[in-house]
């Protein structure tokens, strides 16, 4: 196991790297086209609205209204998308490896 602790951790570099071109090539794919870039901006309001939900909650007060944000913070969104698809590739990739090593090892029980 402690041998593919090192090989572990080359894969999961090697899978940001190649993650991060691919999540910047989404990115400016879907801010091209209106049909994206208007899921990007539901979505980056959607996660500012609840950032501040819950930001005001922390503090005590009560939400009353919280604003929209405008079509510039497109790119808050776009940057947000880019960090979940590389954190989902690493995590899959992390989950994979792990269950190999396991069954490798034989610890891994069939249900």
């Amino acid at each position: 196991m402690a041998a593919a602790l090192p090989v572990t951790k080359l894969a999961g570099l090697l899978v940001k790297t190649l993650a991060k071109p691919l999540a910047k090539r989404i990115k400016h794919d879907f801010s091209r086209f209106p049909v994206t870039q208007t899921l990007l901006i539901r979505v980056g309001q959607t996660t500012h609205a609840l950032t501040s939900r819950l930001t005001i909650w922390s503090a005590g007060y009560k939400v009353r209204s919280i604003t929209p944000l405008e079509q510039e913070k497109v790119r808050v969104c776009e940057k947000l998308l880019q960090l979940y698809l590389v954190t989902i590739i690493d995590g899959a990739l992390v989950l994979f490896l792990l269950y190999f090593c396991l069954r490798k090892k034989g610890d891994v029980k069939r249900s």
